[in-house]
């Protein structure tokens, strides 16, 4: 499997370990699994952890794949954490396509990503 997820119920985020390069049958694994094993309320805030194997540029197919099937789920605020810059600037253009640019920020370490979704969730209650 070339991803993982789990929900923290204590902090109430969603985080996906990316571990190797997405294709696109991948992107749809992700997003079935997603809609069908957590609810909308787990899915609110998301963290994406990127691992070094995935770090490749995706391929054109991918990267419409993503911003295709993430547009399709409820997230209030994804935070992008570990992408090298080049996929950082893939990351914004699919974010900015899927119209989620002012809902998504990118991160060096799981800590700051855990923190900025912390004071978001908060800011909503």
């Amino acid at each position: 499997m070339r991803f993982t997820l789990e929900y923290n119920k204590e902090n109430k985020i969603l985080t996906a370990e990316i571990l190797e390069k997405f294709e696109p049958e991948d992107v749809h694994g992700i997003v079935n699994s997603l809609k069908n094993d957590y609810s909308e309320e787990q899915r609110q805030y998301m963290i994406a952890n990127i691992h070094e194997p995935a770090q490749p540029m995706p391929s054109k197919e991918t990267r419409q794949a993503l911003a295709q099937s993430t547009s399709e789920l409820k997230l209030h605020k994804i935070a992008i954490c570990g992408a090298k810059p080049v996929l950082r600037m893939v990351g914004r253009i699919i974010v900015t396509a899927i119209g989620r640019a002012n809902d998504s920020k990118f991160f060096n370490t799981m800590d700051e990503a855990v923190n900025w979704l912390s004071e978001e969730a908060k800011k909503a209650s």
